[in-house]
């Protein structure tokens, strides 16, 4: 028992290595949205607020007796880039992705027009949901110059 190291074979080392390879990348997919999240949050958004005249964060919606907490637009400023193409206070970032939050959706959808895409994406209004009417409006997003 002089050696005790553990020696694989070649068949062995290849399954391993599929092995950890699949660890990662499934830690990769399941974790990913949420550190992209992080970061579209703590230094996109502000610097992505400012150039577009908007504030982001949570707000309060009474509907039916009950208080629920949505993200969306808290504020505008009135000649900012998001007044201009029709956002309202309060409205609601419906997914631009698959699994996007409401953060990660303004942040894809202002990061493609920046970029040079054109884009759009759909808001719903909280205000118009406590009164009783909800509607969806699709927004479209110019590439910036």
């Amino acid at each position: 028992m002089k050696d005790r190291l553990i020696r694989l074979g070649p068949s062995q080392l290849v399954i391993v290595g599929v092995g950890l390879l699949t660890v990662l990348f499934i830690t990769y997919e399941a974790q990913w949205p949420l550190w992209e999240d992080v970061y579209a949050r703590a230094y996109a958004l502000p610097g992505m607020e400012e150039r577009w005249g908007f504030r982001f964060g949570t707000f309060r919606v009474v509907h039916n007796g009950g208080e629920y907490e949505y993200q969306g637009i808290i504020s505008l400023t009135p000649d900012g880039g998001l007044t201009r193409l029709g956002l309202r206070q309060h409205d609601m970032f419906l997914a631009y992705r698959h699994h996007d939050t409401a953060s990660l959706a303004i942040y894809h959808a202002l990061l493609a027009s920046e970029r040079g895409q054109a884009t759009t994406f759909e808001v719903a209004n909280g205000d118009d949901w406590a009164a009783g009417r909800l509607a969806f409006h699709t927004i479209d997003v110019k590439p910036a110059r």
